[in-house]
């Protein structure tokens, strides 16, 4: 009975092993250049005409000089902040790790900044500039991560001809709280409307547009870098 323990015990260890190694030797480092923020985290980048971007929704946690942004997790304190905030959906780090974090408006306006060093957050005029590099406002297929193991289907439209990657990172709004992971990508500019409100840039799995519109400051939506 003891050998036969140990024997169980040697096959559990060795299946654990294997399972170790076959993470480690599927993990594909990025091959092209790449940019790391504060945090450490490193994220691929495309460039697309005069632009680089990133390839990926930022995942900071600090500004560049080292301070923590708020985060916050309960949804009464959430619609309240008139400060920098990010969240994760659902609070998880799990969907976070995929798909980015959320940040308010407030966050990408602080003097403290979150772009890693030599980036910016993009304005509306770099999104422009963007989205007519394919066509207008209305084409968001070239743009778009094609399949669905990330968007729902359809996925209409999406090719990726670009390489820039887009993801459904979804958002987390002032009446619903957490919405759209999977189906709709929502990311911030700069731009103000009003003294609320903020413009981003959306797109969804059932369309092929990239839209703009505004929405409420304390609103958390994606974040995508542009380079300086």
């Amino acid at each position: 009975m003891k050998n036969t323990l140990l024997f169980a015990m040697f096959i559990i260890l060795f299946q654990g092993c294997r399972k170790y190694d076959t993470v480690i030797n599927d993990y594909v480092p990025p091959a092209g250049p790449t940019v790391t923020d504060i945090d450490g985290n490193v994220y691929e980048v495309i460039t697309i005409g005069n632009q680089t971007w990133m390839k990926e929704n930022l995942q900071v946690t600090h500004f560049n000089n080292g301070d923590p942004i708020l985060m916050v997790t309960d949804q009464s304190e959430w619609i309240n902040q008139s400060s920098a905030a990010y969240c994760n959906y659902k609070n998880s780090n799990n969907i976070a790790s995929l798909f980015g974090r959320l940040y308010n408006w407030h966050a990408i306006n602080d003097k403290r900044r979150i772009a890693p060093e030599g980036w910016h957050i993009p304005t509306n005029e770099d999104w422009m500039e963007l989205e007519f590099h394919y066509g207008g406002v209305l084409t968001a297929g070239p743009l778009k991560e094609t399949g669905t193991r990330y968007w729902a289907s359809p996925n209409v439209g999406a090719t990726n001809e670009s390489g820039f990657t887009a993801l459904p990172g979804g958002s987390r709004l002032d009446s619903t709280g957490f919405n759209d992971n999977g189906t709709r990508g929502y990311w911030w500019t700069t731009g103000e409307s009003f003294a609320h409100f903020g413009w981003f840039r959306t797109m969804s799995y059932d369309e092929s547009t990239l839209k703009p519109a505004y929405t409420s400051k304390t609103t958390g939506l994606s974040i995508r870098c542009i380079k300086d």
